[in-house]
């Protein structure tokens, strides 16, 4: 109907249309980008918190795109306050449907005061640890990346240690805290070989301790091999792989 509308109809009639069906989101979507598009800030404002009052019980996932669209009029209308209040939201909340965590960080930052940025980002981390959220080690993770704070990184890997996790982090740490990673490297090799036993087990093993290698921690890697021949010297496939190191 909207199409032919478009076809046989002014502006005006495509406008009336679709304000009188708004509980399709296609047409409020539209209808907010041309009211900022046109600098019609109060009412893209209005037609998007109506978005939200509408979905935010039944359609949760709609609720930030229309948060998104207030951001961006917040900072058109360089309303400060509101625009750190909806970069903090996403910067806690995105799953980064619509941005990367990046987005909002580079929007928050330069708003905040220097001199007390550091100990915001500090509270702001210590809500999203709170929450206890699975995904929330990722989102941490990036800000501390943004942060280069390559100390609070370690520490955080250190709590929430897996071999995957080691391996994300060797790229930002690996030239700080070479020693440190290899030496986490080795506990979780051979935590991960208490209860793996096969080939394909033991070349992932390898790979990791080639990982080891590649960090320069050879007395590490020989202490390790080491161990891990006399704790299991009837692991005959394990002894051949690690030989071929």
């Amino acid at each position: 109907m909207l199409q032919l509308i478009r076809k046989t109809e002014d502006p005006e009639a495509v406008i009336q249309y679709m304000e009188n069906n708004i509980s399709n989101t296609e047409f409020r979507v539209e209808l907010i980008e041309k009211a900022i598009r046109i600098k019609d800030y109060e009412k893209a404002k209005k037609l998007a918190h109506e978005g939200i009052a509408k979905d935010e019980k039944d359609a949760p996932g709609l609720v930030d795109q229309w948060q998104g669209y207030l951001l961006s009029i917040y900072q058109e209308t360089k309303d400060i306050e509101n625009t750190i209040r909806l970069a903090q939201y996403f910067l806690v909340h995105s799953i980064g449907r619509f941005h990367p965590l990046e987005y909002y960080y580079n929007i928050l930052k330069p708003l905040i005061p220097t001199n007390q940025w550091d100990n915001y980002l500090d509270n702001l981390i210590a809500g999203i640890k709170s929450k206890g959220r699975w995904y929330d080690y990722s989102r941490i993770f990036q800000l501390y990346v943004l942060e280069s704070s390559w100390d609070k990184l370690l520490e955080l890997l250190r709590q929430n240690i897996s071999l995957e996790h080691i391996t994300q982090a060797e790229p930002y740490l690996s030239a700080p805290y070479p020693h440190e990673l290899a030496t986490l490297y080795k506990e979780q090799i051979l935590a991960y070989l208490e209860k793996n036993v096969s080939r394909s087990h033991y070349q992932s093993a390898c790979r990791y301790i080639r990982r080891m290698i590649k960090l320069g921690a050879h007395s590490i890697v020989t202490e390790l091999v080491r161990e891990l021949k006399n704790k299991y010297p009837n692991r005959r496939a394990m002894i051949e792989e690690l030989n071929n190191l």
